[in-house]
């Protein structure tokens, strides 16, 4: 267990997408799986609302794990602005995925282990936790 200043400090070394990813995950309570299965569609701004519609795991969209998870869950007004902004995804028009993979131009969402062992490991080394 980290406390909060170390989760911050682990998060601060994040860079974009990774720190929005993680910061949704944290602020919204969603399993990784329904994070990375987001799309663009599924943020209504106006109200404040992430609907959660499926899940991505194993490379393979799915639904989400349990009929509690298929409920919205709020977007915190930081996560809106950054999600707003453009900054999680430079593909966002053409794909409308939120998270996707940067080595093939945004066309496939990239996988919760990829996250944690080539994003999180590193940023929580770097940290010192």
């Amino acid at each position: 267990m980290i406390s909060p200043e170390e989760a911050h400090k682990v998060w601060s070394r994040l860079a974009q997408p990774e720190n929005t990813l993680v910061l949704l995950v944290a602020v919204t309570g969603l399993r990784i799986s329904e994070a990375l299965g987001l799309k663009w569609s599924d943020i209504d701004p106006k109200a404040e609302l992430i609907h959660v519609r499926r899940s991505w795991t194993m490379d393979r969209e799915g639904k989400p794990k349990s009929r509690a998870s298929r409920a919205a869950v709020p977007c915190v007004e930081m996560l809106a602005s950054i999600w707003k902004s453009g900054a999680v995804s430079p593909h966002m028009p053409a794909i409308r995925l939120g998270f996707p993979v940067r080595r093939n131009k945004g066309k496939t969402p990239r996988s919760g282990s990829i996250l944690v062992t080539d994003y999180l490991k590193k940023a929580a080394y770097e940290a010192g936790c």
